[in-house]
């Protein structure tokens, strides 16, 4: 979204046109843009809390270069927390939907969060991305607004005999304060990759067969995101073609930060 000092930048344009209502275009369809701009629209009118949870759901694929209407509805505003809902439209059809939950912060108990496996090495003792692809093969890998460092081999077509696998994270620049593009940022993370945890395990999968049909964030800990993160993802079940993924993501002091869950669906191919 393009604006004044903002270092996130997927791509795409937004313009307002009634009050809680937008005009946007896509340059490109993927479910971490759909993520990104309805977190992004929804926390900017909720300032005075921050981000807790959302769920969206993929109903229909978003248009490329063409003009779509995004509507915020302020469901609630209590004094711990807001809830909003989400409509993407198009030629009067309903392409997402999403509900986001936020809250007053320093409220209630708290416990002690689960932690990442052992062993797992730091990033600065891991090669790059573009360097694991390289020595792999790709044909090529292009990092923008994220760093990726992968921990052992977790690509898809491997055949592993698990589904989990694990990588550090961070933006490329670090973003402005605001704390709604952090939450931005990071749904649109949470979809990069996350069908690789079914791909390990499936002989013939094909990307381009895998399609996203929701997908659920919970942030445990504020969204600011200026180091590097680690994004754990497995893979529970896949039945009938459809896949649930779950993610978990620690700081790299290993506290957690945020839960993800996503179901998609991978179709064989013909």
């Amino acid at each position: 979204m393009t604006e004044s000092g903002a270092i996130f930048d997927p791509g795409y344009t937004c313009k307002q046109v009634e009050d809680d209502a937008f005009e946007v275009v896509f340059p490109y369809s993927f479910g971490g843009l759909t993520l990104a701009a309805a977190t992004l629209l929804a926390g900017r009118t909720c300032p005075e809390k921050r981000f807790r949870s959302s769920h969206l759901w993929f109903l229909r694929g978003t248009p490329v270069d063409q003009p779509f209407r995004i509507e915020i509805e302020r469901v609630r505003d209590g004094r711990l927390l807001s809830h909003r809902r989400v409509r993407m439209l198009h030629e009067g059809k309903l392409l997402c939907e999403l509900t986001a939950s936020y809250t007053a912060p320093g409220q209630g108990a708290n416990i002690p969060s689960a932690r990442p496996d052992e062993g797992i090495p730091m990033p600065e003792d891991l090669p790059t991305a573009a360097e694991t692809a390289r020595a792999e093969g790709w044909d090529r890998w292009e990092e923008q607004d994220y760093e990726w460092r992968f921990v052992g081999r977790p690509f898809a077509n491997s055949q592993m005999k698990t589904s989990k696998w694990h990588a550090w994270v961070r933006p490329t620049k670090p973003f402005v304060t605001e704390d709604a593009m952090h939450a931005s940022a990071f749904a649109y993370m949470s979809d990069n990759h996350s069908d690789w945890a079914a791909g390990l395990m499936i002989e013939k999968f094909e990307h381009d067969n895998f399609i996203s049909l929701d997908n659920a964030i919970w942030a445990h800990r504020p969204l600011i995101w200026n180091d590097w993160w680690l994004c754990s993802s497995v893979c529970d079940i896949g039945l009938d073609g459809a896949m649930y993924t779950r993610r978990q993501v620690f700081t790299r002091n290993g506290e957690l930060v945020a839960s993800i869950a996503q179901e998609a669906i991978h179709i064989d191919p013909l």
